[in-house]
């Protein structure tokens, strides 16, 4: 142990001893004799952002957005049938009342991307936005979940499918369709709420504390 701290005592040494002798004498440092915490600089820590993926989440956000806007029917079980393939909707009344709720958290997406992409880099605002967003859809999350059903696969589907063992009915296929949208909406809240939670430790704890700075000033 003796011997460790020796060495490395010496290293650490001769490490100073060389960053004094080939620093130019031109260059000083000012450190103020006299300070009070007040002057301390604050440091923000700031996260840049990805242009390419900013630009690709907003494309595909709008997408959905028309999609359950526009095109909720188009969402279902297709099959060929004699006149081409038919598409069987499984979103059933119950998921309408969702719709204005997704939609708006969607929106509140789009815009803070654009935001960012302004910016180009996370500062407070933006990060307690995304807090509050991922509030919003854990809320709607939580009400999908506890409501009632929300996918509804028929009869008629079923029997144009084929390859279905004929004891599965169609209410039993709709309860485990049901149950794994619950499950994929479960994994998606536990991952708002990690999300969220980095963010806060991030920005609001880990980031909440002062910085001192050195000014280094070259002489003329």
């Amino acid at each position: 142990m003796f011997s460790s701290l020796f060495t490395g005592f010496g290293i650490v040494t001769l490490s100073f001893a060389g960053i004094e002798r080939t620093t130019p004498e031109e260059w000083r440092v000012e450190i103020d004799q006299k300070w009070e915490p007040e002057q301390l600089l604050k440091h923000e820590d700031v996260k840049k952002v990805s242009y390419t993926g900013l630009a690709f989440e907003i494309t595909l956000t709008l997408i959905f957005i028309a999609l359950i806007n526009f095109f909720l029917d188009r969402i279902g079980i297709y099959y060929l049938g004699d006149s081409g393939w038919v598409s069987e909707p499984i979103l059933n009344d119950n998921f309408l009342r969702y719709v204005p709720w997704i939609t708006a958290y969607s929106v509140l997406d789009i815009g803070l991307n654009l935001y960012l992409i302004r910016t180009g880099f996370w500062d407070k605002w933006a990060s307690l936005s995304k807090i509050l967003i991922n509030a919003f859809k854990i809320a709607v999350n939580f009400a999908i979940i506890l409501g009632p059903a929300v996918i509804t696969v028929t009869t008629n589907a079923l029997q144009n499918l084929g390859g279905f063992d004929l004891e599965i009915t169609a209410r039993e296929l709709s309860r485990g369709m049901n149950i794994g949208l619950d499950v994929i909406l479960g994994l998606a809240i536990f991952g708002l709420v990690v999300e969220s939670l980095k963010i806060i430790y991030t920005n609001f704890i880990r980031g909440s504390g002062e910085n001192i700075e050195i000014h280094v000033e070259k002489q003329d």
